[in-house]
């Protein structure tokens, strides 16, 4: 769930370097909300290219970083800006593998930031290193992403083939958006790439190219402008010559040559987007095929409200922020039943308003929830307090407010999924191990994948947490994984990955190797990809 950002100007001297670093700046800052571990900007020009990471968020960028930017913009005229925000999905969070991921042979070197993860790249680093191909510091998926991209460009020297190639290899492992740079002696390449699992939009302001993970990202930037933020299309592949002096079949900055890998490639070659973006990742007020978010998160309210509608006299709250959307659609849904409640948005206030990322480690999660939060449940006046979540992952929340409730004096309390019982491993989306999972370590899946109501049970019976001791006495109630596949349906396109909730995955990753989607086997088979079987993997 990173963040990625990139800005592609015609060089010359109409554009404002220190303009467009800031505004590159400021995207990475606004996109905050899909990481926090660190941050990364690479800025190049004809001299060639200056990197920078720090940890925290975009706006923490050390002084002596952002003056080496500042004067690597202006030394000659600006070709492109590369922008990541991370979240540590594969890597510990270190500030060697914070993107842009680096890879380097002699004076030939890729350079990306990703979003998503693709698993099984033990083979690509390893060749990688035979080739004596330099990976830098950073142990990530991402920097083997980067030197298996430099080690089939190394083989072809053509970036299209270099491109379709690695899109080949890596499709079916997993997901990813790619923001890149290829630079081989005299020639450079900027390029993109979607498989269509998470997000990627652009928008031309001038003769400046913006691209981002989400529109919300890009308001700013377009705010005033006629230009419309597109989507790049999932399957897209785009590339475009950095190099005035070049003559061919590439066209220069910001014009691109886009590849459909549905076309290029056989089979099936673009995913459905991962549901789990709709549900929490992306901001409310971004737009995913023509919708808002937050339009989309208020059915999934309402579809939950059609599950367990409030009984007479309930007091309704929600979690926010990532609640609040789905909360309205659930007082919608109630009140267009002529159901009796009333809302308390008083009950659960946050205290900080940007989404803080739950580090490792309990006794962080639990000094960061009594510090982001105020429970006043006094404020129900005894009625029985309904909180609508957005979804239930690791239950650290759950058990922070019902141990604080019954702690203030509160009683008859209903927490409310938004979305279904999470029970499948993913690091491309919700980055979550079977072992982390609250559901799965109270029931067996296939006993939860029978009814929710199984689990349901079991959580009001109670629960250990390790930090807020026995929760029990509360009501959990989840919407159904039907009601939710039939807002997907009506919002999403292509082959939906909802793994997370329903073990049906649009990739090959370890939960489901022994039974990978069919499309994903078709693919293989036509396009001769190997399917893993290293016992490292």
């Amino acid at each position: 769930m990173c963040g990625v950002v990139g800005v592609l100007p015609v060089a010359d001297r109409s554009n404002d370097p220190l303009s467009l670093l800031d505004r590159a700046l400021a995207i990475l800052d606004q996109s905050r909300n899909r990481g926090s571990n660190g941050t990364g900007i690479l800025v190049r020009n004809s001299v060639g290219i200056c990197s920078q990471r720090w940890l925290g968020a975009g706006k923490k960028i050390p002084a002596n970083s952002y003056h080496r930017l500042q004067r690597w913009a202006t030394k000659s005229p600006l070709d492109l800006i590369l922008g990541h925000v991370r979240y540590a999905t594969v890597g510990k969070a270190s500030i060697e593998n914070v993107h842009p991921a680096i890879a380097s042979q002699g004076k030939v070197r890729v350079a990306i930031v990703m979003n998503g993860e693709v698993s099984f790249t033990t083979a690509w680093w390893q060749e990688a290193l035979r080739r004596g191909i330099d990976l830098g510091a950073a142990h990530t998926d991402s920097a083997a992403c980067a030197g298996h991209i430099l080690s089939r460009y190394l083989e072809e020297r053509d970036p299209r083939a270099a491109l379709i190639s690695f899109y080949r290899e890596a499709f079916p492992f997993g997901g990813f958006t790619i923001l890149g740079l290829i630079e081989d002696e005299d020639r450079a390449y900027f390029f993109y790439l979607r498989d269509g699992l998470h997000p990627l939009h652009r928008v031309k302001i001038g003769s400046t190219w913006f691209f981002a993970s989400e529109t919300a990202h890009l308001g700013e930037v377009s705010a005033g402008h006629e230009e419309r933020i597109r989507s790049v299309p999932a399957g897209e592949i785009g590339i475009c010559s950095l190099t005035r002096h070049e003559r061919g079949a590439l066209p220069q900055a910001p014009d691109f040559l886009t590849l459909d890998m549905n076309k290029e490639l056989g089979g099936t070659s673009s995913k459905g987007m991962c549901a789990f973006e709709l549900a929490y990742f992306q901001r409310p007020d971004s737009l995913v095929h023509g919708r808002t978010i937050a339009s989309v998160r208020k059915e999934f309210g309402r579809a939950l409200c059609q599950d367990h509608p409030p009984l007479a006299g309930s007091v309704i709250t929600s979690v926010p922020r990532s609640g609040i959307s789905a909360s309205q659609g659930y007082v919608e849904e109630a009140r267009a039943r002529g159901l009796d409640m009333e809302m308390a948005s008083d009950i659960l206030q946050l205290n900080d308003e940007k989404r803080s990322f739950l580090e490792n480690g309990p006794e962080e999660i639990a000094r960061r929830l009594q510090r982001k939060f105020s429970l006043a449940p006094k404020r129900a006046q005894g009625k029985r307090a309904l909180v609508v979540d957005d979804s239930i992952v690791r239950g650290n929340l759950s058990a922070w407010l019902a141990s604080a409730w019954h702690r203030q004096g509160g009683n008859g309390l209903s927490i409310l999924s938004a979305w279904p019982p999470i029970i499948g491993p993913c690091r491309a989306g919700v980055d979550i191990h079977s072992s982390d999972l609250l559901a799965v370590k109270l029931l067996p899946v296939n006993e939860i994948l029978r009814e929710n109501s199984r689990l349901e049970e079991a959580l009001h019976r109670g629960f250990y947490h390790s930090q807020f001791g026995r929760v029990e006495g509360v009501e959990f109630r989840y919407v159904s994984r039907e009601r939710i596949h039939s807002v997907l349906g009506h919002v999403l396109e292509g082959k939906i990955c909802t793994g997370c909730f329903d073990l049906h995955y649009n990739y090959i990753h370890h939960g489901n190797r022994q039974r990978p989607p069919e499309f994903l086997v078709r693919y293989m088979n036509e396009n001769g990809v190997a399917f893993p079987g290293t016992k490292e993997d």
